[in-house]
């Protein structure tokens, strides 16, 4: 009797498999990328997708949060074997939509048994030096987008990009998606791998007013060796994102560039939380 429940519970196990997520990813509120720490790639996702709305949860809009039963039937519907594919992102808040990013975990290895999905079965939109493949399905009244951005095709080096829209889709919606495809087609095929876990919005009047703001950070912080983020905002112009940057574990120092001007200096996790905040003026 106990074998037979331990050989139902292994099977139990094995049917509950599912998609791994990436480890270490964030986006920061003002700017429309996701920062994939793990896999070292930025994943823009533009404002179509990222409402004013969506921001307004204790949650960030989007996280590497594990499918559900359905968004994982669909993609395995679509063709991606969970043992190579890993979840970069989905959204989180209330939408009448689902968005999932998955990038591929390796590429084909010589001898392996490695599998890729073959995007070459797909449509094929090209616009200059951009490329991306796509397709629409349709499974159990789920409508399906499905968009591809290949960032390395070179064989053994393979690297994609997957974007999967499931919900009621329209010709703005398709639209929307492939857009911001070609965005992070232009950003990998076009200038390279994209990495950049920073912004900068600072435009000072003059090239002289521009200042560097030293940080300090504090050891009740640091003593948990984790990746966390330094952001400033304008508290003059609404509290607009006036800079960010991702700051690894170990780190304690640090400085930027900032316009003069009143800003709250926040200490976040990479889930959004604030660990530490203060008011400071750059003069």
């Amino acid at each position: 009797m106990k074998r037979l429940l331990l050989f139902f519970s292994v099977l139990g196990l094995i049917g509950c498999k599912t998609y791994p997520t990436v480890k270490y990813g964030f986006i920061v509120k003002g700017d429309d990328r996701y920062i994939s720490v793990e896999d070292q790639v930025s994943i823009t996702v533009d404002s179509v997708f990222l409402s004013e709305e969506s921001w307004k949860t204790d949650r960030p809009p989007l996280k590497a949060s594990k499918l559900t039963r359905k968004q994982s039937k669909i993609l395995n519907q679509l063709g991606y074997p969970k043992d190579n594919y890993k979840v970069v992102f989905t959204n989180t808040d209330q939408s009448s939509y689902e968005l999932i990013c998955l990038t591929n975990i390796d590429p084909i290895q010589q001898n392996e048994t490695t599998k890729l999905f073959n995007p070459h079965n797909l449509n094929t939109e090209e616009k200059g030096k951009m490329k991306i493949y796509y397709e629409q399905k349709h499974y159990n009244n789920n409508d399906v987008l499905h968009i591809i951005v290949p960032v390395n095709e070179t064989i053994f080096n393979e690297k994609f990009i997957t974007l999967v829209y499931i919900g009621k889709t329209d010709e703005s919606s398709f639209l929307a998606l492939k857009d911001i495809a070609l965005k992070n087609a232009e950003n990998y095929q076009t200038y390279g791998y994209s990495y950049f876990p920073m912004k900068n919005n600072t435009n000072c009047d003059g090239t002289n007013d521009i200042n560097y703001y030293n940080y300090t950070i504090p050891e009740s912080i640091t003593k948990n060796k984790q990746h966390i983020i330094i952001k400033a905002l304008d508290e003059n112009a609404n509290r607009r994102l006036a800079y960010y940057t991702l700051i690894n574990p170990g780190q304690t120092l640090g400085a930027f560039k900032i316009c003069p001007g009143e800003f709250t200096i926040e200490y976040l996790s990479l889930e959004g939380e604030i660990l530490k905040s203060e008011k400071v003026i750059i003069q």
